[in-house]
């Protein structure tokens, strides 16, 4: 498996044909190969025809109820993937896909946390993750806290308790911020 450019994006809703033509366009411009959606706002059996000469595989995690949260992942034409499982939360919270690229194994997933008890659900949706990931996993998120709130609150504080905040960071995936990685400070 060579390098893929993966792009994760809160979109804050893309049901308008102009919006998410402007996210294709711009994820395309990015080179991404696989694109992480978040807060797509699309109701079940209500998803407008996102496909276009670039992206050719859509899944998609939405809520029933109303056009709010929901995630989708969509795959670039050329990127070999095979898909063997997938995972929908039926509150479009997250969307785990299992299978392979290009012989290699891999799972990918989008998280939408939401706003208030984000760490039971993130943990319980971990939980659920563990027992279904295989391979390598690509994971895009919108966790609705922050990690480093010395680096990344202009308040320089959390709402969510350090020890949480602690707690977290041991997660048993061995979760990787990538933005933090590249950019320390």
């Amino acid at each position: 498996m060579s390098n893929i450019t993966v792009s994760t994006w809160n979109t804050r809703g893309i049901n308008s044909p102009q919006k998410h033509s402007r996210i294709l366009q711009h994820l395309c411009k990015l080179g991404t190969d696989v694109a992480i959606l978040q807060e797509t706002h699309f109701k079940r059996g209500k998803i407008p025809s996102l496909s276009n000469k670039y992206f050719a595989h859509w899944y998609h995690s939405c809520y029933g109820k109303s056009r709010s949260r929901g995630v989708t992942i969509a795959i670039k034409k050329n990127i070999p993937f095979v898909l063997r499982a997938s995972l929908e939360d039926l509150n479009g919270r997250f969307l785990f896909l299992k299978g392979h690229i290009a012989h290699t194994a891999v799972t990918i997933t989008g998280l939408y946390a939401p706003n208030r008890e984000q760490i039971p659900w993130l943990r319980d949706t971990l939980r659920k993750l563990k027992s279904f990931s295989e391979g390598f996993c690509l994971m895009g998120r919108d966790l609705n806290l922050v990690l480093e709130p010395s680096l990344d609150s202009t308040s320089g504080r959390s709402q969510i308790s350090q020890k949480k905040i602690r707690c977290l960071r041991r997660c048993p995936l061995h979760l990787c911020d990538v933005w933090r990685t590249m950019h320390p400070t």
